[in-house]
């Protein structure tokens, strides 16, 4: 029988990044060996786990920004593979994303929605999002436009992401004050899910409308950091499953002895998970805006055209000349799109009856929704809620 070959997993599976990558290391496992993991519950930053002092490893899948951990897995002069960018780890194997794909991406999603002003929130000192900043920084400087980038006032370098992102959360009143200072309207790349949280909690706290002000994408899509924020997240999908196999095969053909072909494999994002942050387009006129901004948060009170006019003070007219401009609706149908897509994300996200739905979507007579929701979408809404 095959001796097991007895490998170190060290890789938080806290969020959703790593989560993926344990993934598609396990894909690898069930297809080509009889591998034994030992897999800690631990964070990026965490101390190295003492039964991996005791204990005989034959490789070691590395994802940590923990010096300590690195120097004692050198020690031990095992196969190792990185899942994680460092300077500490500049010269071992490294499976990680791609990150001017990641930036292009993101440039892409904002540009269809017709932004021409750019800014970048990130961990300064955090290499990842270092390193993601200059990405989007320079594809934006060869197409000739400047990125406006988030810098904390001095203070204390984290020696971990963990610590990074701790101290982070003290940012948002600065965060506040940075976004204020923006051209309007702006799209903001948010180096990842946690920091994108912390600036839309920034833009409620200083009253900037989003996405009507200031679009946000984060990375990661961490479906519980996204789904909390209000408005919902949008994020950049990592490629973490076909990251977590090919790390894991690389460390197998290391644990062979065959040579390495290349000593980073870098993979594009898979796509973008587009919720509310960049929800609609970029509108230069105020008005139109305002109005928008107006909508999108009394949606679920059975708001009518009337009400929109009285919080923008405009004439019917004119208000629905604009909307139709710029939107090619009027105030009316943009109202009922709205509330539409309130009862589609609630029909996916949660089991509520369809009255109780219609009733936090606004709509005062319940028996319309299935009739209205048919005729916009080709489906009954129990067969929407229903289908993948």
């Amino acid at each position: 029988m095959e001796k097991p070959i007895h490998i170190a997993l060290l890789i938080e599976s806290t969020g959703s990044y790593g989560r993926g990558l344990l993934r598609g290391i396990g894909q690898f496992i069930r297809a080509h060996r009889r591998w034994s993991t030992h897999l800690p519950i631990r964070n990026i930053s965490d101390e190295i786990p003492q039964w991996l002092n005791r204990t005989s490893m034959d490789g070691v899948i590395l994802r940590t920004d923990n010096r300590k951990v690195i120097q004692r897995i050198r020690q031990m002069k095992l196969p190792v593979v990185a899942l994680y960018w460092s300077s500490d780890l500049a010269d071992m194997p490294l499976v990680t994303s791609d990150e001017t794909s990641l930036a292009q991406m993101a440039f892409g999603h904002f540009k269809a929605r017709g932004f021409k002003h750019f800014a970048y929130c990130g961990l300064p000192g955090a290499q990842f999002s270092d390193q993601r900043r200059e990405a989007f920084v320079s594809l934006l400087a060869r197409k000739g436009i400047a990125c406006h980038t988030y810098q904390p006032k001095a203070g204390k370098m984290e020696p971990t992401l963990a610590a990074a992102q701790s101290s982070a959360m003290m940012d948002e009143n600065d965060i506040g004050h940075w976004l204020k200072s923006l051209p309007k309207p702006v799209a903001l790349l948010a180096c990842n899910d946690i920091r994108g949280r912390q600036v839309l909690n920034a833009c409620r706290q200083f009253e900037l409308a989003v996405p009507d002000e200031i679009a946000v994408i984060g990375v990661d899509n961490d479906q519980e950091q996204c789904e909390l924020a209000d408005p919902s997240l949008t994020s950049i999908i990592h490629n973490t499953e076909k990251m977590g196999y090919e790390a894991a095969a690389m460390l197998h053909g290391l644990i062979k002895g065959e040579p390495i072909k290349e000593m980073i494999l870098a993979f594009p994002p898979t796509g973008i998970c587009s919720r509310q942050s960049t929800e609609g387009l970029a509108i230069q006129d105020a008005q139109v805006a305002k109005a928008l901004h107006f909508m999108r948060n009394q949606i679920d009170t059975g708001i009518n055209v009337q009400d929109v006019l009285d919080h923008v003070h405009l004439s019917r007219s004119t208000l629905e000349r604009r909307f139709v401009d710029l939107l090619g609706r009027t105030p009316k149908e943009e109202i009922q799109r709205l509330r539409l897509n309130h009862v589609k994300q609630l029909l996916k996200d949660t089991d509520f009856t369809l009255e109780t739905i219609a009733e936090l979507t606004g709509f005062s007579h319940p028996e319309y929704l299935p009739r209205i929701f048919k005729k916009n979408f080709g489906m009954t809404p129990t067969q929407y809620r229903h289908t993948g």
